[in-house]
């Protein structure tokens, strides 16, 4: 589906996960540096009151929402059947073409645990998968306490690899710090930024075609997951009604204006 929806001043694309995969291919077929954003519902907020923020997100060659929250506020501006933005799809297209072409792929993550947890199941699905990182954490308790020394170390590992993909794993903040600070120096084909894309690695997420059974080795993971989209689905409501609050004034401040 073609198309955007405005959440709070960031636009969102209404591409499917197949679209959004054949967009992606073809940034992969320029020459040109090419930034996606994952937006979550705090990007969303903080690029309502930040201005260089919604500046930062604009400049990404395609904005995607980044878990079940933001897909929920996508839904309230688009009349009739949407789509959901399967992720697992997604990614698992990314990552095969990323074998198939012996991609380099870096992730910048929060803890050491996020990269392991994101790193090891990535490495289950795609064995030959080449992936590489640091985290936040690990680069705090070596540098010097300046954050240009950090930024600096975090670069230098970068380019070392010079990855084809490069998830800047991160919240908002630190995604538009690293943009601000690195972007013009770092040697990375496409940046993939934002968080909660990867939920489903918790358990199953799978088009509802799908006709694969649940084995009980992973009822475990399954149960895990289920907490996830139950949290998830809260957030969604809560920013779902943030998004009709919005659109309902909205409408006001334009019937005001045609009334005068």
């Amino acid at each position: 589906m073609d198309g955007q929806v405005n959440l709070f001043g960031v636009m969102v694309s209404l591409a499917g996960a197949k679209e959004a995969l054949q967009k992606t291919n073809e940034l992969f077929a320029d020459s040109k540096r090419h930034i996606i954003r994952f937006v979550d519902t705090k990007a969303c907020m903080t690029a309502k009151n930040d201005e260089d923020c919604k500046a930062l997100i604009e400049r990404g060659d395609l904005v995607l929402p980044a878990n079940l929250s933001t897909e929920e506020g996508v839904k309230q501006y688009v009349k009739g059947y949407r789509e959901v933005f399967w992720h697992k799809d997604y990614f698992e297209g990314l990552f095969t073409k990323a074998v198939d072409e012996a991609m380099e792929i870096y992730f910048y993550t929060a803890t050491d645990k996020e990269y392991d947890q994101i790193s090891d199941f990535l490495l289950d699905s795609f064995p030959y998968l080449a992936i590489h990182g640091k985290s936040m954490e690990s680069l705090y308790e070596s540098d010097t306490g300046e954050i240009n020394s950090r930024y600096g170390m975090l670069a230098n590992d970068i380019n070392s690899v010079a990855p084809e993909i490069l998830f800047l794993y991160v919240d908002i903040n630190e995604q538009n710090s690293f943009l601000e600070r690195c972007y013009d120096v770092v040697n990375a084909r496409v940046m993939i930024c934002g968080t909660g894309m990867f939920y489903y690695i918790s358990g199953e997420q799978v088009s509802e075609l799908s006709g694969d059974e649940v084995m009980p080795e992973k009822l475990g993971k399954r149960l895990v997951y289920m907490f996830e989209r139950i949290k998830q689905a809260i957030k969604g409501m809560a920013f779902k009604s943030a998004v009709l609050l919005n659109k309902s004034k909205d409408t006001d401040s334009k019937n005001d204006e045609k009334s005068d």
